[in-house]
């Protein structure tokens, strides 16, 4: 074998272990052009999506200091005790008036944008003695010791938070306002 073959056979042997494969893998190490743009491609889904999951939040907690803003409406018109009724009517169309701003109100499905929201006020009275005891069947009872009976009203308003990823979860507001 001549020298020439010999240096020849030498480069071959040589080019397959360090060759072209580990060449190209080299000249990729080497090379740092638009790593970060796959960096990007990779990481800008998770972004996105933790993006998404904010502004679900925000939604939902706008939604529900909302509701507590009509909560906080009828519970005014509550302070007044313009009614001994149990069903609580003036009450209920000023939480009516307010809900309708912001909400479907009565719905149990968002309408035009809306999310939906149902409400419920009621009035109740009990003895000053046992105020987490039952109900009186009427606000005009005596109670024991010729006390007269606390009156109470209950406002409650409940809705499911339409949210792009986030589960749909239940909000539920309640508000009792002692008149008497």
């Amino acid at each position: 074998m001549t020298r020439a073959m010999l240096t020849m056979t030498c480069r071959v042997i040589a080019g397959y272990k360090h060759g072209r494969f580990w060449g190209l893998t080299a000249a990729f190490q080497r090379n740092r052009d638009g790593v970060s743009a796959i960096e990007f491609s990779l990481f800008a889904p998770i972004l996105m999506l933790g993006f998404v999951a904010v502004s679900d939040l925000a939604f939902l907690a706008q939604q529900k200091m909302s509701m507590d803003h009509v909560l906080r409406a009828a519970a005014q018109e509550a302070m007044k005790d313009k009614s001994a009724s149990s069903t609580a009517p003036e009450v209920t169309k000023i939480l009516n008036l307010v809900a309708a701003e912001g909400f479907a109100v009565g719905s149990t499905t968002p309408v035009g944008g809306k999310p939906p929201l149902t409400v419920s006020a009621s009035r109740y009275c009990v003895c000053p003695d046992n105020i987490s005891g039952p109900h009186l069947p009427a606000c005009a009872a005596v109670c024991t010791g010729e006390k007269l009976p606390v009156a109470f009203y209950e406002i409650t308003a409940e809705s499911r938070s339409t949210s792009m990823i986030l589960p749909s979860t239940a909000l539920k507001s309640k508000i009792q306002v002692q008149v008497r």
